[in-house]
């Protein structure tokens, strides 16, 4: 994702919650995934969560949180836990997932996540 000096994000919905990755120029890549799985923050969920590449929970957003270095290698790692979270929680093809929210900048640019083969629309 070329975001060159803009902020940018976006949220994907996969039927029985969202996802969202945001990228900042000035700051690191985040993750942030809503707990509607309807589990609890016991140590045995925290260790699934840490196992899957979740850093935190914020309980104040009520979201599994991660964050990754803004350079090729942590672009991936965010990647792969967005695929590994949306496996988990039974998204077995992109027709599973809506893009509902992106962003780019504070005047709402254009931004394009090419070959995604997410459609694009409003969450059910």
């Amino acid at each position: 994702m070329l975001v060159g000096d803009e902020d940018a994000g976006f949220t994907i919905d996969h039927g029985d919650g969202q996802l969202t990755l945001m990228a900042s120029p000035r700051e690191d890549v985040a993750v942030f995934a809503d707990r509607r799985d309807g589990t609890g923050r016991d140590a045995h969920r925290l260790a699934v969560m840490a196992a899957r590449g979740w850093h935190d929970f914020s309980p104040v957003l009520s979201s599994w949180e991660a964050y990754f270095d803004r350079t090729p290698a942590g672009a991936a790692a965010a990647a792969r836990l967005v695929v590994t979270e949306l496996k988990a929680r039974g998204v077995r093809t992109p027709s599973d997932l809506r893009l509902i929210r992106v962003t780019l900048g504070a005047d709402g640019g254009r931004l394009d996540v090419p070959g995604a083969g997410i459609a694009v629309g409003a969450s059910q």
